[in-house]
């Protein structure tokens, strides 16, 4: 399907640029090669830089990426507090551990040492 774009208008876009529930997309900058570099800059003519009404079949896909995307950044954000957090956890109770060993080993014969544990 066609909608009037050109390739470089397509690869310069950014969710910012796409409105969802009006169906429009808004072309403010394209990403270009220049002497074998790519940039992103401007579009070339004023009437380059414009809105584009999107066919629903585009919306239906946008829109499922967008989701897809926002879930994968939800369970990507959620591994690394589960994995801070675990490792959390486990450091305290490594520090449990150790506590009570110092416990156990300065016990005396009625297995009260008297000194507090740090935790």
């Amino acid at each position: 399907m066609r909608i009037g774009l050109r390739r470089g208008d397509v690869l310069g876009l950014r969710w910012q640029e796409v409105d969802l529930e009006a169906g429009v997309l808004t072309v403010r900058q394209t990403l270009q090669r220049v002497g074998g570099e790519l940039f992103i800059g401007l579009p070339k003519t004023q009437q380059s830089a414009r809105r584009v009404a999107l066919p629903a079949e585009c919306l239906t896909a946008l829109r499922a990426r967008r989701a897809e995307q926002q879930d994968s950044l939800i369970r990507v954000t959620m591994d690394i507090y589960t994995f801070v957090r675990l490792d959390s956890q486990r450091s305290a109770f490594d520090r449990v551990g150790d506590a009570l060993r110092d416990i156990n080993e300065g016990d005396d014969a009625d297995g009260a040492s008297g000194v507090p544990a740090r935790v």
